[in-house]
């Protein structure tokens, strides 16, 4: 067969043994008519398509793919050390470039040294647990609508292809990690308040951390094209 995401010949091994079952999935919400009618209305606008890529479309279309992820729930806290800075303006008198008297404002900050502790219970941050595709493209696809999840069911499967998991969860919590830290760091900004915030130290801590993995829908085309591989 050939691989959906790089469009490259593909075997495919079935050995599952040691793999962490899927609990839930979210269903094909749009059809695979619905999908190939925007598909070649998005491939119509692009005026510098090449022809070949058009009539590659028509023969190959667009393929059915569950995507494996990590979702992960923790109630997380950070400790920070930082600082406060809020503006004000002075007046500064000098000379223009014709030798005129002028007065300006010049705006300054003042720092005072800040600390505190900021904390939230993160449900469902996702991470996605295949590296056929970038990083960047999975976290575009967000958010998705998980509160139509349903239990894990074979049958969800007939007609599509469902990739494995190829991130394993401990690397998949690193990443989840990385992204709560992202958040606690926007929450210890608002926390300090100010007109501008340095954090200078952030202790984080997890704690009733769970985890699932779940199967999320896409459609998607892959192609080579002198080289390089294009992906819709």
């Amino acid at each position: 067969d050939r691989c959906a995401f790089c469009d490259a010949p593909v075997v495919v091994l079935t050995e599952h043994e040691g793999l962490i079952p899927p609990e839930s999935v979210l269903p094909f919400a749009v059809e695979k008519k619905q999908a190939a009618v925007k598909f070649k209305a998005w491939l119509a606008s692009r005026w510098f398509a090449p022809n070949d890529l058009v009539q590659r479309s028509r023969q190959e279309g667009i393929d059915g793919v569950y995507l494996p992820y990590w979702t992960f729930d923790a109630s997380s806290n950070a400790l920070y050390q930082g600082e406060r800075g809020d503006d004000y303006y002075e007046t500064e008198q000098g000379t223009d470039a014709d030798g005129n008297y002028v007065e300006r404002k010049v705006r300054k900050t003042r720092w005072t040294p800040v600390g505190g502790q900021v904390g939230r219970h993160f449900d469902d941050v996702l991470v996605c647990a295949t590296t056929s595709l970038p990083r960047t493209l999975t976290e575009g696809l967000e958010p998705w609508d998980l509160h139509a999840l349903v239990p894990f069911e074979p049958s969800y499967l007939a007609g599509f292809t469902a990739e494995r998991y190829s991130l394993a969860l401990d690397k998949g919590w690193v990443t989840a990690q990385q992204r709560i830290e992202q958040q606690l760091r926007r929450d210890i900004e608002a926390d300090i308040g100010g007109d501008r915030q340095k954090i200078v130290s952030m202790q984080v801590g997890h704690a009733n951390t769970t985890f699932k993995h779940t199967l999320l829908p896409l459609w998607i085309s892959a192609y080579r094209y002198e080289g390089e591989v294009y992906r819709i």
